[in-house]
């Protein structure tokens, strides 16, 4: 209950709402993290390194199906 009624609080502060929707799918992908047991900034920093040349589906970054990406030697 405690992520929803801090979404809540800080929804007040966003004058506009695409701001109010672009801070709701980052909880939303950071609550999903959450439940996945998946450390978020080790899945964002990861996600945000591999998007820009990445050739399959997306839904294959969302935390449910991520796998981090191997170290290269």
């Amino acid at each position: 209950m405690r992520p929803i009624v801090i979404y809540r609080n800080n929804s007040l502060f966003c004058e506009i709402h695409k701001g109010a929707e672009r801070l709701a799918n980052i909880m939303s992908l950071i609550q999903s993290c959450s439940l996945q047991k998946v450390t978020v900034y080790d899945y964002i920093s990861d996600v945000l390194k591999r998007i820009k040349n990445y050739a399959g589906n997306l839904v294959d970054l969302l935390p449910h199906k991520w796998q981090p990406a191997l170290a290269m030697a």
